[in-house]
């Protein structure tokens, strides 16, 4: 048998020959998997919030790297909500709420889209894409008010997937940030006009990195038009965090 750094500079030099970049893969180097990089900071069983939790894809991926992990899932839309609630029954240690995080708590409209993954507060742009089905009234907390009302001091992850509205989830864990009580923020950012009014990444940016936040890094960057559409972003609270 070859030993692999004798086969290195002929494999890849036939990957650049077909146009392929290879870079060794090394579950120990940032950037590779946002799942990994959280793993490298946070330890077994830890707190999670799934904002948009949509049909419980994400309460899946959690389950594979932390079986212990306690949920929070939050879903505004009632059919994926349904769905959400079969899927996560399977698991131990999972709530979920049928209701949307924002900065205010009270009630708004969700433009539900034929594409449940697609559904959100903003109108389509552009760039998106499916169709308007209907227009549901729908129960929107805060997280520093659920936090209050449950008795939860920390978060491990908050991973935020609210289609255009992750600012006003920030927004509404105002309390939680600024003290340090949230470890890491996991959040899908939009750079193309797949929605009406999103909020630039220079806003997202300051708003983390004036409570003390840093980049990890970016994750799966989606093009369309050769242009970078969207991306998932890692940001790590870097001052020590509080403890309860």
């Amino acid at each position: 048998m070859f030993p692999i750094v004798l086969l290195e500079k002929p494999v890849k030099g036939l990957f650049n020959r077909l146009g392929f970049e290879l870079t060794p893969y090394s579950s120990t180097q940032p950037g590779q998997s946002a799942w990994a990089d959280m793993k490298h900071v946070i330890g077994q069983d830890p707190m999670v919030f799934d904002v948009g939790a949509n049909e419980g894809q994400t309460v899946k991926t959690i389950k594979v790297n932390w079986p212990g992990a306690a949920i929070h899932a939050f879903e505004p839309g009632p059919d994926a909500f349904a769905v959400l609630q079969r899927h996560a029954g399977r698991f131990e240690r999972v709530t979920v709420n049928n209701a949307a995080v924002g900065s205010t708590p009270g009630t708004l409209t969700l433009i539900e889209n034929s594409q449940s993954e697609m559904s959100s507060f903003l109108p389509l742009g552009r760039a998106g894409w499916g169709r308007e089905l209907r227009r549901t009234p729908v129960q929107v907390v805060t997280l520093d008010d659920y936090c209050a009302r449950q008795g939860i001091d920390f978060i491990d992850v908050l991973k935020c997937d609210t289609q255009g509205y992750e600012l006003e989830v920030f927004r509404g864990a105002e309390r939680l940030m600024t003290e340090g009580r949230i470890r890491l923020v996991y959040f899908e950012v939009t750079f193309d006009d797949v929605y009406q009014g999103l909020p630039p990444l220079d806003e997202l940016w300051r708003f983390l990195t004036d409570r003390g936040y840093r980049l990890v890094s970016f994750y799966h960057t989606r093009y369309q038009d050769r242009l970078a559409s969207w991306t998932d972003a890692l940001f790590l609270r870097v001052d020590p965090p509080l403890t309860g």
